[in-house]
């Protein structure tokens, strides 16, 4: 009987952790079930937040953007006709094969997705229990259990679980590598700006320079100008002068010479050498034999 009794016990809850889940539709859901101590027990995804009320909501290591805070999602009994499944967005014109995003219009007060605002239409509005965080379910598929517990209708609220100490890590140090950077670049503005000022007013300071006009510069080259030195005649070498005697010199004695006298040419009163007498002679037409 005590064996029966142990038996009886535990086979619910062995059930709840083992049963795999399902949504309306009847496809299987990769979730985990979010109360493995009850017979049946509305199931969440990886990285989702099991909340009290059946609803589940992204949890801090999801890594996908949601449009929604708030999603039906699955339940351990495929059929669900048990109570412990979540009883809303499940009819027809609902995401049956899948979650199915809600929209909190106040508190403890929902609808389900519509293509416009569904809190705008009283009609859509129905009323949950207050969402207290149960658990999270880890990417691998794992229950993590909570460490405290908030009201799930307020937006700003977010679930806190024992897994999210890495993340909390990694956002820690993202922010100082954030900041670090954001630090040296806001310094490196600063030095450029300092040096930049710093030359512009060394320049201000060092004096301008006037271009000369022409006339400045011809003052400089007459001022500069040397003249040529004069040697006197004294400093000029004495190999260079011309020598002139002090007293008369005896010229030297040449001796001349005189041409000789022109002899006759033989039978003919032609002279040899020239000479006025010659040139008469040759000169006048012969009148030999004239009368």
């Amino acid at each position: 009987m005590r064996l029966l009794a142990i038996f009886t016990l535990t086979a619910p809850v062995s059930a709840a952790v083992n049963a795999k889940c399902y949504f309306p539709g009847g496809a299987q859901s990769k979730g985990q079930a979010c109360f493995p101590d009850q017979e049946n027990s509305a199931c969440c995804g990886p990285t989702f937040v099991c909340l009290s009320n059946g609803l589940c909501q992204p949890g801090p290591d999801s890594r996908q953007q949601y449009s929604y805070k708030f999603y039906r999602s699955a339940c351990t009994d495929a059929s669900w006709n048990s109570t412990e499944c979540p009883q809303f967005c499940t009819g027809p014109g609902h995401d049956q094969d899948s979650g199915e995003g809600l929209q909190n219009c106040g508190t403890d007060k929902y609808c389900c997705k519509e293509n416009y605002d569904c809190c705008s239409d009283s009609k859509n509005i129905f009323e949950i229990g207050t969402g207290n965080i149960v658990m999270t379910i880890s990417a691998s598929g794992s229950r993590s259990s909570s460490t405290s517990v908030s009201s799930a209708g307020a937006s700003s609220t977010a679930p806190v679980s024992s897994n999210r100490a890495p993340s909390q890590r990694q956002n820690t140090t993202a922010i100082r590598v954030g900041v670090g950077l954001g630090v040296g670049i806001l310094i490196a503005i600063l030095v450029g700006v300092f040096v930049y000022l710093s030359r512009r007013r060394i320049k201000r300071a060092a004096p301008r320079q006037i271009p000369e006009t022409e006339l400045e510069r011809l003052g400089k080259l007459k001022q500069s100008y040397q003249p040529p030195a004069v040697l006197e005649p004294s400093e000029l070498d004495e190999q260079h002068k011309a020598w002139i005697p002090k007293e008369p010199q005896e010229l030297e004695h040449k001796p001349l010479y005189e041409v000789p006298s022109p002899e006759p040419l033989a039978g003919s009163s032609d002279w040899k050498y020239g000479s006025e007498r010659h040139w008469e002679d040759v000169n006048q037409p012969e009148t030999r034999g004239m009368v």
